[in-house]
């Protein structure tokens, strides 16, 4: 499987899985991370709810997903895979969010997910390191990653 690109919003893309990262203060940096906070607000609300209660007991770590479903049935993953915005990406827990993303769409019966140009501070140097990883992790079960370029 190789990544297919395009331009625009991913958040308008018609399949039904989008993939986006956070950190784990859901602090958005990037650009996409703020378009989804816009575009789906509603949608979006568990995911401040889900943040801000994992201080208690059941606190969210690097490499876990959170899943939040729109009232279009769009599945869209909130995937964890750094400490702050400031700490470096960990790329065996982005290893893990995209497998999450991968059991999903299988369960989903689905073949496409749509992401946007995963960046941290608008470099592609970051891209360059993880592109390989997407293709790797999506290619077994054969599901089409389409990253979509603003």
């Amino acid at each position: 499987m190789k990544i297919l690109y395009t331009l625009g919003n991913f958040t308008n893309a018609g399949n039904q899985i989008l993939l986006y990262t956070i950190n784990n203060q859901n602090k958005p940096v990037e650009d996409y991370q703020k378009l989804v906070d816009n575009c789906f607000a509603n949608s979006i609300s568990p995911v401040q709810q889900i943040m801000e209660g994992s201080k208690g007991a059941n606190p969210t770590m690097i490499s876990d997903v959170v899943w939040m479903q729109t009232s279009g049935s769009k599945h869209i993953a909130a995937g964890i895979w750094q400490e702050s915005s400031e700490s470096i990406v960990d790329k065996d827990a982005f290893r893990l969010v995209l497998r999450s993303v991968c059991k999903k769409a299988m369960s989903l019966d689905q073949d496409k997910v749509s992401m946007p140009l995963l960046t941290i501070n608008h470099s592609l140097d970051l891209w360059n390191e993880i592109y390989p990883i997407i293709e790797e992790e999506f290619s077994i079960p054969d599901i089409q990653v389409i990253v979509h370029i603003p």
